[in-house]
């Protein structure tokens, strides 16, 4: 699995748009879809603000959704 997918499957668990991913890390949706398309990589930063983010928002859900 590659980068890209790999973010694209955590956007999705999480329940996000790449819309909204962008919006919570100030970048374009565009910019999402590339990454996710392995058209372009995340700097290492950016990987660590997807990551704290996603599952931050999936441990939300969880205990919302139990």
């Amino acid at each position: 699995m590659t980068t890209g997918q790999r973010i694209k499957a955590a956007r999705k668990q999480a329940g996000m748009t790449q819309k909204a991913l962008g919006e919570e890390l100030g970048i374009s949706y565009q910019t999402v879809a590339q990454w996710e398309n392995d058209l372009r990589n995340p700097k290492r930063e950016t990987l660590v603000k997807i990551a704290r983010l996603l599952v931050f928002i999936c441990a939300i859900c969880r205990t919302i959704h139990g």
